[in-house]
């Protein structure tokens, strides 16, 4: 994924989505390399209380990385907040996310 093409996808599902890019609470990138989502994270101005990376204990687990990264840290996520999932891989495949923590009442 190159990052333009990122860059694009995002824009496009904040847009959307009515959101702008403070308005999400938390990013979940898959853990396959810290310094490009470090790079990401930099060109987006974005906080490190809002970025969850936890490849030092599970490393890049291809396309379960996301998962376990929000199963891990799911209890911090508070509900109504948004949560923006960004998948990438070798070659052309990528996917952005934006999911809503739900009310469990």
């Amino acid at each position: 994924m190159k990052r333009k093409d990122f860059l694009k996808k995002l824009a496009k599902i904040l847009k959307k989505n009515n959101l702008k890019l403070n308005k999400i609470n938390h990013f979940i990138f898959h853990q396959a390399n810290e310094f490009i989502i470090k790079s990401l994270q930099r060109k987006l101005k974005i906080s490190d209380n809002k970025i969850f990376i936890d490849m030092k204990n599970t490393g890049n687990t291809s396309s379960s990385s996301i998962p376990i990264v929000l199963s891990k840290n799911f209890d911090e996520i508070l509900p109504g907040k948004n949560i923006l999932l960004v998948g990438f891989g070798g070659g052309l495949s990528w996917g952005v996310c934006l999911i809503k923590k739900a009310d469990r009442n």
